[in-house]
């Protein structure tokens, strides 16, 4: 079953334009050194693609060399990350943190105090029986294990504490059982974070130290049980995927190894495991010019991997890299060469990966939406601390979708964030990334509400999430005292969303044959660029001598949107307008709730239709929403079209 999975695989990989796009379903602590502040690394620099790299001490973020690793061997690294940590020290539930100091900022936490009276309920669930295979399962009972483990830890709770050890149990599977699981690094390594974290919080719950010891023998055997999946066919299939899959395996690996006992899981599945995420990293955001798949995916990869990089972080000792190599780890990144590993708190893609994050994030606390990408939430403390500052604006642990991770349960884990040590710094959102296309833009309305806008203008690794369906070239979103007035159709789910990827499902622009309406069904739309324009922002493709060019303004509040198409011969251009809520009969004006806007015109001349279609704005909510589509055949030449969009609230 894995030989045939390898073959797969392969297959799969090698129909792809870009190998290392993912095919999965989504979803100050105590730090030796504390993150670099806004002025470390300014935006021009970001956009102009100057290297970054600098002395290990200095404090700034440092990018990996692309000319091969020359740092010292990542040995001292996994020696100190093995190392046993005084007792009552937490290794990754808290990392460096110890649990008793914690109690007391937990109680006054109300965030956290919520997420334990709902792991009180999850511990009183009965274990469950993971059938062979059963990997979606998988996470199920790990959450439930790291749920009990908190309360067995805060409550000093006997019964939870038995209940974590026997979930522990429940998933320390044989390799066989790996036969017939699938999406193993999207269910099982993220599991191995929960696992490993609720062996920690076990260490100081009131159970005997046999039965201590035994729930790290039981992470031990989970993470060896993932390393057998590895080497019979899963490497191959990791190869191609240095993605949110790779996050996850990488920290459900990494994590265990630091609570198992040394010889269930290898020094060498521990440099892997380092190695595949730093690749990962590199990868999906081309060093750090935008993230390959989108704002729910990063979300997909970092509720799992930022306790791991965290726990990696406060570990680290000496220099900010490391060379890792695993040669019986075949096809992998560190198997024939030494792969860099660069501390988590000094790398610059890590900061810079939040920093972006955090300029998607809404009033409302949930992100705007890129590619097949929901309107999600994000587990913003694990986030903040792991880079050493607050990026977030809002957070709520009753976020748009809920905030506490799109699979695996990482509730816990935030609530211990919740309860560390606050943290210092604050940093000011940089809300437009050039290098990333993206670009948020702020104002006030007439009426005093707050408003956003959102557009996406993306290139290069960003515009590559193939699999992941990008026909948002130039996508416009809206939102208005939190509510999404303006924006696409959504995703019901990862299997039927091609018809909601298609362009026209977008606010945006199309263009007969270069950005025609069908695209979407596993295509990415063209190039784009994005600059800043004063307070603005201006996104433009230009392919097969079509230029579309889209800047956004506020000016008083008002939303000023000024299109111009280029072309070359006769074309049909369609203007994509995606509301909420209702519409008009006749004037093009509608309202989310209170929330009420107005769209005027002046340019191109053009023959308006309206329409309804389907939406779906997370996971579990369907409706209709109106449509405005507004057409005509354009001679070759320049067109301009500018809408103004004035909004209030009633």
């Amino acid at each position: 079953m894995n030989f045939r999975f390898a073959l797969l695989a392969l297959s799969i990989a090698g129909c792809r334009e870009v190998p290392g796009a993912s095919s999965g379903d989504p979803e100050a602590g105590l730090a030796d050194a504390p993150a670099p502040d806004a002025t470390t690394l300014d935006a021009p620099a970001l956009d102009a693609g100057v290297d970054a790299s600098t002395d290990a001490e200095s404090g700034t973020p440092i990018d990996v060399s692309p000319t091969g690793c020359t740092a010292p061997d990542v040995a001292d690294l996994i020696r100190a990350l093995r190392a046993p940590r005084p007792a009552g020290v937490s290794v990754v539930a808290a990392p460096g943190l110890r649990f008793d100091d914690l109690r007391a900022r937990f109680d006054a936490s109300p965030d956290a105090v919520t997420i334990l009276a709902r792991a009180r309920t999850t511990a009183r669930r009965t274990v469950p029986t993971l059938a062979a295979g059963d990997s979606a399962s998988y996470q199920t009972v790990a959450s439930l294990a790291l749920a009990a483990a908190l309360v067995a830890w805060h409550d000093r709770d006997a019964t939870a504490a038995h209940t974590a050890l026997q979930s522990l149990a429940a998933t320390a599977v044989a390799p066989a059982w790996f036969a017939r699981a699938v999406e193993v690094p999207i269910y099982v390594g993220a599991s191995l974070v929960d696992l490993a974290a609720a062996a920690d919080l076990l260490s100081v719950a009131p159970l005997t130290p046999a039965e201590i010891e035994m729930a790290r023998v039981y992470v031990g055997r989970a993470a060896a049980g993932t390393e057998a999946w590895l080497q019979s066919g899963g490497l191959i299939f990791m190869a191609f995927h240095q993605d949110n899959h790779g996050m996850r395996l990488g920290a459900g690996l990494a994590t265990a190894a630091m609570i198992a006992p040394a010889d269930a899981v290898s020094d060498e599945v521990l440099a892997y495991a380092l190695a595949h995420m730093a690749a990962s990293m590199q990868h999906q955001t081309g060093g750090a010019q935008g993230w390959a798949e989108g704002s729910t995916y990063f979300e997909y990869g970092f509720e799992a991997a930022a306790p791991a990089l965290t726990a990696i972080d406060r570990a680290w000792t000496g220099g900010d890299t490391r060379c890792a190599r695993c040669e019986h780890h075949a096809f992998s990144v560190c198997a024939t060469s030494a792969a860099s590993i660069v501390r988590p708190s000094r790398d610059r893609r890590v900061l810079d990966l939040v920093r972006w994050s955090a300029s998607l994030e809404t009033r409302a606390g949930w992100l705007h939406p890129i590619d097949d990408s929901r309107l999600m939430g994000l587990p913003a403390p694990l986030l903040e601390q792991l880079v050493g500052a607050h990026r977030y604006a809002h957070w709520s642990v009753d976020g748009f979708t809920g905030s506490l991770g799109g699979s695996v349960n990482v509730g816990p884990l935030v609530a211990l964030a919740l309860a560390s040590p606050e943290l210092s710094a604050r940093e000011a959102v940089l809300s437009r990334w050039p290098a990333a296309g993206t670009a948020r833009l702020d104002a006030t309305t007439p009426s005093g509400a707050p408003i956003e806008a959102f557009v996406i203008a993306e290139h290069g690794v960003a515009n590559a999430g193939a699999g992941h369906e990008r026909p948002d070239t130039l996508a416009l979103t809206l939102v208005v005292d939190g509510a999404l007035l303006l924006g696409a159709s959504g995703y019901r789910s990862y299997d039927t969303r091609a018809a909601y990827a298609r362009a026209d499902a977008n606010s945006e622009i199309t263009v007969e044959g270069t950005l025609p309406r069908d695209l979407g069904a596993g295509e990415g739309g063209p190039d784009a660029i994005l600059a800043a324009d004063g307070d603005g922002a201006t996104g433009s493709f230009d392919r097969a001598g079509v230029v579309v060019t889209r800047a956004l303004a506020f000016e008083a509040g008002v939303l000023v949107v000024r299109d111009r198409v280029e072309l070359p011969d006769a074309r049909d251009v369609t203007w994509h307008w995606h509301m909420r809520g209702s519409l008009d009969d006749t004037a093009w004006s509608w309202a989310v709730g209170t929330r009420r806007c107005v769209a005027e015109q002046t340019g191109a001349t053009l023959t308006t239709a309206r329409e309804t279609a389907p939406d779906y704005d997370d996971y579990s909510r369907m409706g209709m929403h109106p449509v405005m589509r507004q057409s005509a055949r354009l001679v070759a030449g320049r067109h301009e079209l500018t809408t103004r969009i004035t909004c209030s609230t009633m």
